[in-house]
């Protein structure tokens, strides 16, 4: 992968992207463009999932699919998406 990918889009202002080694949590304000790395998951969904719950963020129903339809680990995740450089997915595209 060259650049990190949308893996979910939790919230209009939280979404998880991956890079090549874990899934990264990203806000940003409502009036903001620019997103921030908050944190860093490389091990398993219930990890991410429960990082969510602590920052206090309730993912609405795109989110919740999304989240739901993600593989159990990152490493599950990155061998299912290692094809998708170019797909609308990839944030520099």
């Amino acid at each position: 992968m060259s650049s990190d990918m949308i893996a979910a889009t939790v919230t209009p202002n939280c979404r998880v992207v991956a890079d090549n080694y874990q899934w990264i949590i990203q806000t940003r304000g409502d009036d903001a463009k620019l997103w921030k790395s908050r944190f860093y998951v490389a091990s398993n969904k219930s990890v991410l999932e429960r990082t969510l719950k602590e920052m206090g963020i309730e993912p609405d129903p795109l989110g919740t699919t999304d989240l739901i339809n993600m593989p159990g680990t990152f490493k599950q995740w990155l061998a299912n998406n290692k094809g998708e450089e170019d797909d609308k997915k990839n944030i520099d595209g």
